[in-house]
């Protein structure tokens, strides 16, 4: 047989500081989810359907809601899509299959941006307005 190992005379205790700061901080983490959840407004979302001229409002909009209320990129994504309807819909669809979320939510961006918020785009959808007009009835 080897040597007799000593026996420890005490229990080794977690140091006491370590403890309450692991705990302030899940505690402050589970506080700052829970305000996301309450703060988010309760009315109802812009929607935006790949018509260029309300790209700018749109977007302007969903930062103001979306990204300055939450923090966590998934759930903006989750937002940003689920407010896309029509064209605009389409044009991100694939996206959502972009890992990791804050991948994908500017994939998102840019796409939108490429294809609803180019300024030639926009110029093109006044100038359609103005030479279409609307139609007046005598």
């Amino acid at each position: 047989m080897g040597p007799a190992l000593p026996q420890p005379t005490s229990r080794v205790r977690p140091n006491e500081n370590d403890v309450n700061l692991a705990v302030l901080n899940t505690t402050q983490n589970l506080g700052s989810a829970i305000q996301e959840g309450i703060t988010m407004p309760k009315r109802n979302l812009p929607v935006f359907d790949g018509d260029p001229l309300q790209y700018f409002g749109f977007m302007k909009r969903f930062e103001e809601i979306v990204l300055k209320q939450v923090a966590e990129p998934a759930l903006q994504l989750e937002y940003l899509i689920n407010m896309c309807i029509g064209e605009a819909a389409e044009a991100v669809r694939s996206c959502i299959v972009i890992s990791p979320a804050s991948a994908a939510l500017q994939t998102v961006l840019n796409r939108l941006a490429s294809n609803f918020g180019r300024k030639h785009v926009v110029v093109q959808a006044h100038l359609e307005g103005i030479i279409k007009g609307p139609l007046h009835q005598v």
